[in-house]
């Protein structure tokens, strides 16, 4: 890189030629949603009523009126069902009046899915709005995934106004010159246009969702600026003790650059589980995660060489602070940090221990179950018309339960016993509605049965019922179980069924990277524990603040009562894979120091010592950017940046930098068997293990032809 540095940066600056133009296309490529299991029972179910009631509502947009202005949602039924795909035969267009509060709405079915169904969502609004008259508010499914389109956009341009001039502070305190502080964040924001760009490419050929944006910009921004930030870091560290500026890239390269390389297949490893559940929510995640993290790594191990070696001793040009206060990594106030870890092992590892396990309470408690309009703040139509809907009129009767039953099944019988389980409220078949309502019920192909649960349609005993349903003899010949609730009961089932799976392979796949680099057993193994330690801490803090509702004044938002399930999926695979790296870039430090000669007492003090100041500074990137999404308006968006900034917090002080080499200094010379350099006893014995057994000696045989 440093030999060929020109054409290296001409490369780069000709694929962000291609790409600028593409990054913006992205977000209207994007598409809502992808909270369906889409090969479950609910979803092939849906499928088949379409296809055999072909006049039934498929989805439905739904007018609200606050004030009960029945006038006003009649005129406005009289010019909206002319609209495409607005269904005009009798009863697939209802008005109705509550009792409880006054409130009335206007149910429209629509031939179309939800996610076509968004396109009428504006002219539907622009329509009423064109009316005037009393408030009026359009809500349903196609609303709320056009309501969180638009609110997402709006987030990433508020994080992105917050985030980078955070991100900027804290590089300039961290390098104390300009020119230092500006190289991380460049890379950075090279790495994620590049993978905007890319994005949109594949959009071309796979849907992705929405917040795929949200992702791809948090993670390029905290992970690309990161790995530079190590880079010139390190890059200015061996400016101090030689002269020739292609040797400082080399060894920067040659020690920096395996740590990130390192790191970021760890990172990958961790989004790869996200592939194990099948949900395009989740793939989509890992599709943006991933890109956006592999084309990091490049640019750091490519781009970022080139511009260190064009720039030379310049990189310190520009100072910004005192030359007293840019210090490197030999801080005096990590090395008494190192001396008290190492003597007091027992008492700290107890301690990190103790908080970790409060902080973890919470998550015992957690409740989860798929967004709904909820995740809006209160000044989006979709979720003021929701609220209105949930208050005033019955959730479970414009929610029903969908029973699909196949031609030449009699249907009185099922009728009859579907009534009988316990939960159903009503069970409504082809024979009890007027006959022109008929056609969406029954066909030549098959009819259906719509069951009115006796509870919340959102609620785990709504879902317990479609289990009930179920349950019924002739499930799955005779008949099939559909509707919203058992969509949400399908999606939560197959995440819950193969989050172990995704475990399994994540923590498998780190193993065997992480032995490979640290040719150790046991070390491997110690990091996935601490990793699981800091992801389980910070699931719990995520359930006492959006479950429990603490903190929603400061954070701005209204608890719902449980956590989104995909949360603790993409907290486990992220973050596992985001820690992960401070202990790559720590071990890196610590077996070079070992390798040189020094006991482990002394490599992991000197490892504590060496990366202490840049791992803080590198944490503090990533929780400021993941605290600028903590502004977003959406509370997933809230919620995934919540958990990364309390991760990497928890991650760079308690366990990076107390527990880590706490539970080192006990291990002594464990750490690093069967390593060949493991034969030397911890000199200050007293907390360690017995020294394992030392590797035999391997005869130093010369290659042919060469000298001794």
């Amino acid at each position: 890189m440093y030999r060929h540095r020109g054409r290296v940066v001409a490369a780069w600056l000709v694929a962000l030629a291609m790409f600028v133009p593409l990054a913006p296309r992205l977000q209207s490529a994007l598409v809502p949603g992808g909270f369906t299991a889409q090969s479950s029972e609910a979803v092939r179910t849906a499928d088949m009523v379409a296809r055999w009631l072909p006049g039934r509502a498929r989805s439905q947009l739904v007018v609200v009126s606050p004030t009960g202005d029945v006038a006003r949602l009649r005129r406005a039924v009289a010019v909206l069902r002319t609209y495409p795909h607005v269904l005009n035969q009798p009863g697939a267009i209802t008005i109705a009046r509550s009792t409880r509060g006054g409130a009335a709405f206007a149910s429209f079915g629509l031939d179309v899915d939800p996610d076509m169904a968004r396109s009428l969502v504006q002219a539907f609004r622009t329509a009423l709005a064109q009316q005037g008259g009393s408030a009026v508010d359009v809500t349903g499914s196609p609303a709320v995934f056009q309501d969180i389109e638009t609110a997402t956009a709006a987030d990433l341009r508020r994080a992105e106004t917050v985030g980078i001039p955070a991100a900027l502070i804290v590089l300039v305190l961290a390098f104390g010159t300009a020119v230092a502080a500006g190289i991380p964040l460049a890379v950075g924001g090279v790495a994620v246009v590049s993978t905007l760009g890319l994005l949109f490419l594949v959009t071309s050929e796979v849907p992705l969702s929405i917040f795929v944006l949200n992702i791809a910009t948090m993670l390029g921004l905290g992970v690309g600026v990161d790995y530079a930030l190590l880079a010139v870091s390190r890059f200015r560290e061996e400016l101090r003790v030689q002269d020739d500026v292609g040797l400082a890239v080399e060894r920067t390269v040659a020690t920096a650059g395996r740590a990130v390389a390192f790191s970021a297949i760890a990172v990958l490893i961790g989004l790869s589980g996200l592939w194990v559940f099948g949900l395009r929510v989740l793939s989509s995640l890992a599709v943006g995660g991933s890109l956006v993290v592999f084309v990091s790594a490049l640019a750091a191990l490519t781009l970022l060489p080139a511009l260190l070696g064009m720039l030379g001793r310049r990189v310190d040009r520009a100072a910004v602070l005192p030359r007293r206060i840019q210090r490197g990594g030999g801080d005096r106030r990590w090395a008494a940090l190192a001396q008290t870890v190492m003597a007091h092992p027992w008492s700290v590892i107890g301690g990190v221990l103790a908080v970790v396990g409060v902080l973890t309470v919470p998550a015992a408690s957690a409740t989860l179950n798929v967004p709904r309009a909820g995740v809006l703040p209160n000044h989006y139509a979709s979720r003021r018309g929701e609220k209105v809907l949930d208050r005033q009129f019955s959730p479970a009767r414009l929610n029903p339960i969908i029973i699909a039953v196949a031609a030449g099944v009699r249907l009185d019988p099922l009728e009859r016993r579907v009534a009988a389980v316990p939960g159903v409220a009503a069970a409504l078949g082809p024979d009890q509605v007027p006959p022109g309502q008929r056609r969406a019920f029954t066909g030549p192909s098959g009819s259906v049965i719509e069951v009115t649960g006796a509870m919340n349609p959102f609620s785990n005993a709504a879902r317990r019922l479609v289990g009930r349903l179920r349950a019924l003899p002739g499930h799955g010949t005779a008949f099939w179980v559909t509707g919203e609730t058992a969509g949400a009961r399908d999606f939560l089932s197959q995440i819950q069924g193969r989050a172990p799976w995704a475990y399994a392979a994540i923590v498998i796949a780190m193993y065997a990277v992480l032995a490979a680099a640290f040719r150790s057993v046991l070390l491997p193994l110690k990091a996935i524990i601490m990793n699981t330690l800091s992801v389980a801490a910070t699931f719990g803090v995520l359930v006492w603040v959006f479950q429990d509702g603490n903190l929603h004044g400061l954070l701005g938002f209204s608890p719902v009562g449980y956590i989104d399930p995909t949360l603790p999926v993409v907290l486990f695979s992220a973050l596992f894979g985001i820690s992960m790296d401070y202990e790559v870039f720590m071990l890196s430090r610590i077996a070079e120091a070992r390798r040189g000669g020094a006991c482990n007492r002394e490599a992991v003090a000197a490892g504590l010592v060496a990366t202490g100041r840049i791992i803080t500074s590198a944490a503090a990137i990533i929780v400021v950017i993941g605290l600028a999404f903590t502004t977003a308006d959406v509370v997933i968006v809230k919620e995934i940046g919540l958990g990364l900034a309390v991760s990497v917090f928890l991650d760079a002080t308690l366990i990076r930098s107390l527990l880590v080499p706490a539970t080192m200094r006990v291990l002594g010379d464990w750490n690093w068997w069967p390593a060949r350099y493991a034969t030397t006893t911890d000199r200050a014995s007293g907390h360690g293990l017995p020294a394992p057994p030392a590797a035999p000696p391997v005869a130093s045989k010369p290659p042919t032809g060469v000298r001794r």
